[in-house]
């Protein structure tokens, strides 16, 4: 389960109650890790292991992309 995530946010950009039942917490994007953990808890097996499958394909284009013709 992710850790409890510091709000070092100014208070005029807290959210209120009645922001919080309006619309979700937003996710912590700049936080690759904590994002990870928040991932990890919300989702199914079936779901991450699609995400893990989609973050892998990436990474194999993204290195393909990157390598010269003469390292392969």
């Amino acid at each position: 389960m992710p850790e409890p995530r510091s709000d070092n946010r100014p208070s005029t950009s807290r959210r209120t109650p009645a922001d919080m039942t309006n619309s979700p917490p937003p996710l912590p994007y700049s936080d690759p890790i904590l994002l990870a953990r928040h991932l990890i808890h919300m989702l199914g097996d079936t779901e991450l292991d699609e995400m893990l499958r989609v973050l892998r394909d990436h990474q194999r284009t993204r290195d393909a992309a990157v390598t010269s013709p003469v390292e392969r």
